[in-house]
């Protein structure tokens, strides 16, 4: 993989959330991708002395592209989904403010990023559905907010507390099917898993709204 320093990789990920702006799921889903990846790119595993500075640096560019999807939320019809997005926006600049003075990764734990993946949710949700009005029940919000709450503390666990990855502490597939990768492929879907559950169900509730009539599509 190729390597690049700090400055070099930080203008790429300036620069690929400017995508969300016109075209808001991708552009996330671009810009998360990137975020993933850095820690490769910059071969961190073979740089230990880089990585107080890295949880810093990433937070912070982490914010940059959390702002320009927040911008992006004031113009959601859906004044419910509006008002709770940008409290989740806001929760998590918090945590990052407080973390970046006291630099204690423990910290993230109570500020987890529920933003990112609220933001997608919705996204796919009008995509499916074709309807702004996400919640008709406050109860669904709920519902929704949990499915992505507790997969993400747990994976802040890992990151955060743990500092290593699942995948590489419990190994699910032992002996002559060993295979770190259908590891990861399981992990990752466990921690997808309750969140599109989540999806699916405000997606059935929405269809029956709109066949009742109660609701109606763009």
């Amino acid at each position: 993989m190729i390597e690049l320093d700090f400055t070099e990789v930080a203008v790429i990920r300036l620069l690929v959330p400017l995508l969300i702006l016109r075209r808001p799921l991708p552009g996330i889903l671009l810009a998360v991708f990137v975020d993933w990846l850095d820690w490769r790119i910059l071969d961190l595993d073979r740089r230990p002395d880089d990585h107080d500075f890295y949880q810093v640096w990433d937070k912070l560019i982490d914010l940059y592209y959390q702002a320009l999807a927040a911008y992006v939320v004031l113009r959601w019809d859906d004044r419910f989904v509006r008002n709770l997005g940008l409290a989740l926006f806001g929760y998590r600049l918090v945590g990052v403010a407080i973390f970046a003075v006291a630099s204690s990764q423990e910290l993230l734990l109570l500020f987890p990023n529920l933003f990112d993946n609220f933001f997608v949710l919705f996204y796919l949700y009008r995509a499916i559905s074709g309807v702004e009005l996400a919640f008709t029940r406050r109860f669904d919000a709920l519902l929704v907010l949990l499915a992505i709450a507790v997969p993400q503390l747990a994976r802040e666990f890992f990151l955060h507390l743990i500092q290593d990855r699942p995948w590489d502490m419990i190994r699910l597939f032992p002996g002559p099917f060993a295979s770190r990768q259908l590891d990861i492929f399981v992990w990752v879907g466990v921690y997808l898993l309750p969140q599109l559950a989540a999806l699916r169900y405000v997606l059935r509730w929405t269809r029956l709204r709109l066949h009742q009539g109660l609701l109606w599509a763009r």
